[in-house]
């Protein structure tokens, strides 16, 4: 049973001591502070070779477009961390199925997004190209999305990648039929 319509899909590399891929109790302890938090998602893999067809994420994306949020989460550490072949490839995969999935849906749809690089001081507008102070996002990325009038335009700036880690935030809109309004977003900490 789906109590939200959310979902959430993690890709771990290297130290895997939060969660073993494939595990089927679906959520991550946090134990940041006194009390463990549950985070749950929908599933979890250590595959960055083929992370997109192993995990299934075309409906992470259809999920998005059609008016839920999927949020994907990659992560890895040390030696093992996720490298950056791994991470054009995945990009390229996701902006193809962002691409397939608006053209099969609804070819109107209106978008905007937010790429960001994130570090402890500041964040980096990749849309601007621009550094603002890290308090921008003391209420989130809404003052960060901008209108997406041209998508290739947009994926030529995410297939660019990022050195630091970021985040894409997309929202979708759809009036078609019945308004939609999905949200995906894609947290990378490229560590």
């Amino acid at each position: 049973m789906q109590l939200q319509n959310t979902k959430v899909y993690v890709g771990l590399v290297g130290d895997q001591t939060i969660a073993q891929p494939g595990d089927t109790t679906k959520y991550f302890l946090n134990k940041a502070g006194a009390e463990a938090e549950r985070i749950f998602v929908d599933g979890c893999t250590g595959d960055t070779k083929n992370l997109f067809a192993q995990s299934g994420l075309q409906s992470y994306v259809q999920h998005a477009i059609q008016g839920g949020t999927s949020a994907l989460f990659l992560s890895g550490t040390g030696i093992a961390r996720m490298g950056d072949y791994d991470r054009k490839s995945f990009m390229s995969d996701l902006c193809q199925a962002i691409n397939q999935s608006m053209s099969q849906y609804d070819p109107d749809m209106s978008m905007t997004y937010a790429f960001i690089g994130v570090t402890d001081s500041k964040v980096v507008d990749f849309h601007r190209d621009r550094t603002v102070t890290a308090d921008r996002l003391a209420h989130g990325l809404g003052g960060l999305q901008h209108e997406v009038e041209d998508w290739d335009m947009v994926e030529e700036k995410v297939l660019q990648g990022a050195t630091l880690p970021f985040v894409l935030s997309l929202h979708f809109e759809s009036l078609r039929d019945m308004p939609t309004n999905g949200h995906l977003c894609v947290v990378d900490m490229n560590i």
